[in-house]
């Protein structure tokens, strides 16, 4: 955008602005509860962050299952998992410790959540 008086400081009048979102901190070891029908019991979520990219996975006994597009926006956080042959779609927040938000997976929806336990190591 253009702002004249910038001109007699700068030597020209175009300005330029910034516009950024900060993330949430997510990374470290979070305790995801699913509906009873997609995970009997909760799973291991792993989350790394770096200023530039966040990345995870999720562990089920001795399996690795990674994250599908993993993406955090302020407090707002997605990702996907395949997990027992089926693709399930993460939407939800993050606020301190906690995540909630809804999960899907083809017909089925319902409420998941995280809680932080630990850094990683």
């Amino acid at each position: 955008m253009d702002v004249a008086e910038k001109e007699m400081i700068s030597g020209t009048s175009w300005t330029r602005l910034y516009y950024y979102v900060v993330p949430a901190r997510v990374q470290g070891v979070w305790e995801l509860t699913l509906p009873k029908t997609l995970a009997g019991a909760p799973l291991r979520l792993e989350v790394t962050q770096e200023p530039h990219a966040v990345g995870g996975l999720v562990r089920d006994g001795d399996a690795e299952l990674y994250l599908r597009d993993l993406a955090v926006r302020g407090e707002r956080i997605r990702f996907g998992l395949l997990y027992k042959s089926r693709l399930i779609a993460f939407e939800g927040t993050v606020a301190g410790e906690s995540m909630t938000g809804e999960v899907r997976a083809r017909e089925l929806r319902g409420p998941w959540t995280a809680r932080y336990r630990a850094p990683l190591r």
